[in-house]
């Protein structure tokens, strides 16, 4: 009778067992690897001059912030051409829209001629500030804006043939769209500009600073070194029937002795070969820790 009842434990056991081996493979190792940190080289993107590099070899950053601009000039100078001829073409459609009596003033010369050197003086002090790194680009544009605006009130304020009537529809039209291809340009030579910025693409510590402010670099030379402190990849090696299952983009949750676990994903899967990747690691683990990486 003992043995009977030891045969029929046995298979409820190995029933049991059964029902929790299903294809699910939730909270199974994928495999064991060694952290790896990477470290980014950034590089000019385009040949100028440099602003704004106003950090130094061991500083701390944080992903996305601004490194430094390359100074396009020439694209510098289309760009405020552009502006303000947009500016000039916008009063001009105004006046042609809402023309004004016979017998007005230009305008308050003086006024406008005080509100353009206050422009002036703004862009000029929003240039200097960005080539020491104090500002970011589109707040020295928008100097730049509010400089063209003046300008063009100043124009208009300095011109005696005022117009008396309105202009023709054609006439108004045809300076709408003037208007919508200055803005276009506008908008190319401003993304332009934005291309010769460089942003730090983790959160990290710059180790190598090749390049100082203001000095003359050419496109894809480096500037600075950085070495992230929460970014990590583990490579491992999956069993067969295991990796045949997984997924890139697939969370996983990575495991080192004397650590609390910490998130990751699968960034690449070449048959058995997985490559994880993670912005959550403790910043003190050091590289070449051995991790296990685990279904969550």
């Amino acid at each position: 009778m003992q043995k009977i009842l030891l045969t029929l434990l046995l298979i409820a056991v190995f029933a049991i067992c059964g029902c929790g081996s299903s294809n699910d493979p939730a909270g199974q190792k994928i495999g064991s690897g060694k952290i790896n940190i990477p470290v980014y080289t950034i590089e000019a993107p385009a040949s100028g001059t440099i602003l704004g590099l106003i950090s130094e070899q061991g500083e701390r950053i944080s992903k996305g912030q601004p490194l430094f601009a390359i100074n396009d000039e020439d694209t510098d100078r289309q760009e405020e051409n552009v502006t303000t001829r947009l500016a000039k073409a916008k009063a001009d459609l105004k006046s042609m829209e809402e023309p004004a009596p016979a017998g007005a003033s230009p305008g308050n010369l003086s006024a406008a001629q005080a509100n353009y050197e206050a422009a002036r003086q703004k862009a000029d002090k929003m240039n200097n500030l960005l080539a020491q790194g104090a500002v970011s680009r589109r707040q020295a544009q928008a100097a730049q804006t509010e400089l063209a605006a003046a300008q063009a009130a100043l124009q208009a304020a300095s011109q005696h043939n005022i117009l008396l009537r309105p202009s023709s529809p054609e006439a108004i039209n045809s300076q709408k769209q003037l208007i919508e291809q200055l803005q276009t340009e506008q908008k190319e030579l401003r993304e332009k500009q934005l291309q010769n910025e460089a942003s730090s693409p983790c959160t990290g510590i710059i180790t190598e600073k090749a390049a100082e402010n203001n000095s003359t670099a050419q496109a894809g030379q480096k500037i600075l070194t950085i070495t992230a402190t929460d970014t990590c990849t583990v490579t491992v090696n999956a069993d067969t029937a295991l990796a045949a299952k997984l997924q890139v983009q697939q969370p996983v949750t990575i495991h080192i002795d004397g650590y609390p676990p910490f998130p990751g994903y699968i960034q690449a899967a070449e048959k058995t070969t997985i490559t994880v990747f993670s912005e959550a690691k403790p910043e003190d683990i050091p590289g070449g820790s051995t991790a296990e990486i685990l279904l969550p």
